[in-house]
């Protein structure tokens, strides 16, 4: 019964693993640091940290929940309870290798210097994180024998009813935090187009994310953006036909334009085959059509964008779309069927369905203490949190001021030594002085005082994962540093330097090419360089 309900979650999820595994040759990862946060276990396993409205950029949730790992912990006891009885061991055993492997993954994510699991985090898809989410899926198969233990111990109506409320309190509660959804505002702008325009030229919305780029297998960075392209997008009317000085009998016009597909308007007087450039990087499912036709694609080197190949004198409507590739429609179609499987085992009275799974009967009078301790706890923390909020935390002001619109709120480090070789977190806080800044890079540096060497260099180009084009006014940013001080470092005193630079140029996204470092200044108005140093020191003997 366990193997069957693992299966069809399978199969309904497979609308999401399957393309990722059979089609991730056909595209690399370039991530925007270089460095891996390592997870930790005490803040897996407490509840997740209250919303900060004032926070721009909010942190990566590591937290499972207290009712995941709680219902883990009341599963497990009932199935090594359950294993020692004649006519309930085969139903545990059943139940044990899921609790068997949340334990292992738990493990693996947690485990401090794993030089492989970190190497093979190149793509975001074996990750630390991934490795935590597929730890909850065995530990919520094992938690949901909480179930079964409440329908055993719960026969009569005032157990059921304890049980209930003991489970309503479980899961509410670990959830109380963040009861709150976070504030919506929508900023305004004075023009749109041009707001995504320059969305696009960060790269945000060509094949990328705010922590790297995904890009074709073919190409090695994404390419600068024609200058006919950036004009027509001004204009209102994109254009992704790039136009061909050698074609000079030829009659080009663009029909329609949308984010999967392009109709262009050709008439081209040759007797030679044409190669026409389209402004688009070639990912699998791109598909040509000229009159119904099949037309041939390829990528164009080194850009990787889409190239044309269409025969001698043709006229008609060249069509591009971006359909479904085969793994997609067999993994769209595992989906559908698995619904239908799921569907036909919730209607299948119990008795006849081997899919049927044990569960509790829940009374009206229970549903309703669920649903009104629901509604008091979401009332009570509406009440409690604020609609804003400070700086998370404690944390260290720097009387420093930089040029240029960026202040640095502060610091916060969570550890007073550095040991040689391990990790630690540096958290910068900035806050946005003035709207529409330029996109500036971040550096933090460890640096012997004595010799100046520098020992550890870690840059970002997009502070706390945004451009600081984006950020927002009356918010802050955090912007956490992983440092490691190598052990093949001398002895001596190292100190922490902080530089903010603005690049030159927008472009590529994962560059900051002909940057310039911008002054820093006491309080006072006082010079102090282009670098902020902070307080504190390390020791290496």
């Amino acid at each position: 019964m366990l193997a069957s309900g693992f299966l069809l979650g399978l199969g309904l999820a497979s609308i999401f693993w399957m393309p990722a595994l059979a089609e991730w040759h056909l595209i690399h990862w370039i991530p925007l640091h270089n460095h891996i946060a390592p997870l930790s276990l005490p803040e897996i396993l407490s509840a997740p940290r209250p919303h900060d409205p004032a926070l721009f950029n909010p942190p990566l949730v590591q937290s499972v929940g207290l009712a995941t790992w709680g219902l883990w912990l009341v599963g497990s006891i009932w199935v090594l309870i359950a294993a020692q009885r004649q006519q309930t061991r085969a139903n545990a055993l059943a139940v044990l290798p899921f609790m068997l492997a949340s334990l292992g993954l738990l493990g693996l994510a947690t485990w401090p210097d794993s030089a492989w699991l970190d190497q093979q985090a190149k793509f975001p898809g074996l990750s630390r994180h991934d490795l935590l989410a597929l730890a909850v899926a065995p530990a919520a198969v094992v938690g949901g024998q909480a179930g079964a233990a409440l329908e055993q111990g719960a026969r009569h109506g005032r157990a059921r009813l304890i049980g209930i409320s003991l489970l309503a309190i479980l899961l509410c509660g670990s959830s109380y935090p963040s009861l709150v959804p976070p504030p919506f505002s929508v900023q305004e702008s004075a023009d749109v187009r041009e707001e995504h325009l320059q969305a696009e030229l960060r790269g945000v919305m060509m094949g990328s994310f705010p922590d790297g780029q995904l890009l074709p297998r073919q190409i090695r960075r994404l390419p600068a953006p024609s200058p006919s392209l950036l004009d027509s997008l001004r204009r209102g009317q994109p254009d992704k036909l790039e136009r061909v000085s050698r074609l000079p009998r030829s009659e080009l016009a663009v029909i329609s334009h949308g984010p999967t597909h392009d109709t262009f308007r050709i008439v081209l007087d040759g007797p030679q085959q044409t190669v026409l450039p389209v402004l688009t990087l070639n990912f699998a499912g791109w598909h040509a059509q000229l009159n119904s036709e099949r037309m041939p694609i390829q990528s164009s080197t080194p850009s990787g964008l889409i190239e044309i190949t269409v025969p001698p004198n043709s006229q008609g409507d060249l069509q591009l779309r971006l359909r479904e590739t085969p793994v997609r429609r067999l993994s769209t179609l595992v989906t559908l069927v698995c619904g239908v499987v799921l569907g036909i085992a919730v209607l299948i009275p119990r008795r006849r369905n081997p899919l049927a799974v044990a569960l509790p009967t829940l009374r009206a009078s229970s549903l309703a203490l669920l649903y009104c301790s629901l509604l008091i706890l979401g009332f009570i923390a509406g009440r409690q949190f604020p609609a804003s909020a400070a700086v998370a935390g404690s944390i260290q002001p720097v009387p420093l001021v930089f040029e240029g619109g960026v202040d640095l709120l502060g610091y916060r480090l969570d550890r007073d030594a550095l040991q040689a070789g391990e990790r630690v977190p540096l958290h910068l806080f900035w806050q946005a002085a003035r709207p529409n800044l330029p996109d500036y890079a971040t550096e933090v540096r460890l640096v012997e005082q004595q010799s100046g060497n520098v020992v550890e260099r870690v840059l970002h180009r997009y502070p706390g994962g945004w451009a600081t084009s984006s950020w927002r006014l009356q918010r802050y940013v955090q912007d956490t540093f992983w440092l490691r001080l190598p052990r093949t470092a001398a002895p001596g005193t190292y100190v922490l330097e902080v530089r903010v630079y603005r690049c030159q140029n927008p472009l590529p996204a994962l560059t900051c090419e002909g940057a310039t470092p911008l002054n820093v200044f006491e309080q006072r108005g006082a010079l102090v360089g282009q670098r902020a140093l902070l307080p504190p020191r390390f020791n290496r003997g």
